[in-house]
């Protein structure tokens, strides 16, 4: 099919080139190198908090691991809040993607070294590491979508860019907890299976990376933020200038804020459930993150070419009633066999359904903030966007612990 035959089917496709389409080159390779990047955070996020859980005595210590993996993987997007916009403004968004990769296959490295030492505080440390990496990352990759498409494709691409990252949570959450099975006592025994993947993702993501056109940089005087937290606090101000901006960060930081705490939940909850190993959790995470993919790539498709906010309602309602839903699910979630039972379904069904409505809800909120934000502060005012969202997600994490405690 031509983009011709296309553009006669679709508004996302029509009166717009090719390289500023949403078959742009440059775009499907931004889709895929966030497939990989997301695929191989959660690789390693949940081979770690599987090997830690490993060395946990009791269910304080594995909600403890839980708590302290969240929170080394979180505080980055807090500390280089400022400086991610920076980067993200003062050069070549392209230029930060491709070093930013390049920087993730040094991690994985270190991350192997840390399973070979056996320590769990080196594996948090490489957590950390993986988190800064990921915070430089996003506002480059999120206010390069601006650059490289049409206006009228923004909505249709942050639902598309929805995709990929849900395909990676789910697998991710799949590979990163078989590994942690598979890889022996305390994921040494096979280290090298961790190994392979864990770069060879990594190495291919690079690759992608190379693929997205040459952009210039928005901003190429400003000056780098020596006063960190105070240029946090000037992008935050920066962001609340404009209050509508600001309510829709709010509404992006609500929605990823929840989402933390059920990443949290979910593990705990098919523990209890009897789950005797960490890759029958991954089952439970991958209908939450398949449900937000669906409702990401409808909401952008629905947008029909526009930033449409008329989904929040739908998608906030359906946040709400479904959390309640779950609330009345009782019973053991797999039989002493191992299989699964009618809660089970149950869970995963509206499970399903909560990442559903999170996708409507966070779709328009994201093409929103990108759309209206100014070309030259973009990456400022996406990274006080994002010090709001993970500092909701620290919040979160450690609620979690709190209300865990014995």
């Amino acid at each position: 099919m031509t983009a011709g035959q296309l553009a006669k089917g679709s508004k996302h496709f029509a009166a717009v080139d090719r390289d500023h389409s949403l078959l742009s080159p440059s775009f499907l390779a931004l889709l895929v190198t966030q497939l990989l990047g997301a695929t191989n955070d959660n690789i390693l996020r949940w081979l770690i908090i599987g090997i830690g859980k490993q060395y946990a005595e009791n269910s304080a210590s594995v909600a403890a691991i839980l708590t302290k993996g969240t929170v080394a993987f979180v505080a980055p997007y807090l500390l280089l809040a400022s400086i991610s916009g920076y980067l993200a403004d003062r050069f070549s968004k392209r230029q930060v993607i491709v070093v930013c990769k390049a920087a993730e296959a040094a991690i994985m490295l270190l991350a192997i070294a840390s399973i070979l030492l056996g320590q769990v505080w080196a594996m948090l440390v490489v957590l950390a590491l993986m988190g800064a990496q990921s915070a430089l990352f996003g506002p480059a990759k999120l206010g390069s979508i601006p650059e490289i498409l049409d206006d009228s494709r923004i909505s249709a691409a942050n639902g598309i860019l929805g995709l990929p990252t849900v395909v990676a949570t789910s697998i991710g959450a799949v590979v990163g907890s078989v590994l942690a099975d598979v890889t022996g006592h305390h994921g040494q025994e096979r280290w090298w299976l961790s190994a392979v993947v864990l770069l060879g993702v990594a190495a291919v993501g690079w690759l992608t990376s190379l693929a997205i056109r040459p952009l210039p940089a928005a901003d190429p005087t400003r000056t780098f933020p020596w006063d960190a937290a105070r240029q946090t606090w000037r992008d935050l101000q920066t962001l609340a200038h404009t209050p509508a901006m600001l309510r829709g960060a709010r509404g992006i930081a609500v929605f990823w804020t929840r989402g933390g705490l059920a990443n949290l939940n979910i593990d705990q909850f098919a523990v209890e459930g009897l789950a005797t190993k960490q890759s029958q959790m991954s089952g439970l995470l991958v209908c939450l993150v398949v449900g937000v993919g669906v409702g990401s790539v409808l909401a952008g498709f629905w947008s029909k070419g526009k930033v449409e906010l008329g989904m929040l309602p739908l998608g906030a309602g359906g946040l709400a009633i479904v959390t309640y839903l779950l609330f009345t699910i009782e019973g053991e979630l797999f039989d002493p066999s191992g299989e699964w039972t009618l809660s089970y379904v149950a869970a995963a069904a509206l499970l399903f359904l909560l990442g559903f409505s999170g996708g409507l809800f966070d779709v328009p909120l994201a093409a929103y903030m990108q759309y209206n934000s100014p070309a030259d502060r973009r990456g400022s005012i996406l990274a006080a966007s994002n010090f709001m969202t993970f500092g909701g997600m620290l919040l979160a994490s450690l609620f979690f612990f709190v209300m865990r405690l014995p």
